[in-house]
């Protein structure tokens, strides 16, 4: 059985690898629509971030689904997943941008995971 160390770095990859994918498939446009959303939502730590970022995620999805053309979502389900996938994107862009070290992105990632299995 994974440790849960394991299970998150597995996480990572994935989350980053889509994020990847989203960036290429957009021309960079993905990451140019995350990092407008960034530098609106002023959030000077990770911690603060991973706490408004599924909040961030859902008031701006019209824009950060444009780059991908991929319309509104054409269920409550599919919105969640997109909505799911924005917030590690949001997460996942912020370290980059602050170069921040893997463990301290691992710990956003747990806490935002967290959260959404208690709701």
């Amino acid at each position: 059985m994974p440790r849960p160390a394991q299970v998150l770095l597995s996480q990572f990859r994935a989350y980053n690898l889509e994020l990847m994918a989203a960036d290429v498939l957009s021309n960079g446009g993905m990451r140019e629509a995350l990092d407008s959303v960034l530098n609106l939502a002023h959030k000077p730590s990770l911690q603060q971030l991973a706490g408004d970022a599924p909040r961030l995620a859902i008031a701006n999805l019209a824009l950060l689904s444009v780059p991908l053309a991929a319309g509104d979502p054409q269920s409550p389900e599919e919105k969640k997943l997109r909505a799911g996938f924005l917030t590690m994107a949001l997460i996942l862009r912020y370290g980059q941008r602050q170069t921040l070290d893997l463990d301290t992105i691992l710990s956003a990632i747990d806490e935002i995971e967290r959260a959404a299995s208690a709701r």
